[in-house]
């Protein structure tokens, strides 16, 4: 794997964890979660982990 692949890894999963503890805050202050923030949350991360969404 090149510096380059392994850079773009890498902030692919750090976007991912992003968008995963904004989720989970989001969450906790609010004490739900509806259909629609669940599917913004979902293809958020297919987004920054494979590109497409």
């Amino acid at each position: 794997m090149s510096t380059s692949e392994f850079l773009i890894v890498l902030i692919a999963f750090c976007l991912a964890l992003y968008f995963t503890v904004s989720f989970l805050l989001g969450v906790v202050k609010r004490r739900k979660v509806t259909w629609k923030d669940f599917k913004n949350w979902l293809r958020n991360i297919i987004d920054s982990l494979f590109g497409i969404g």
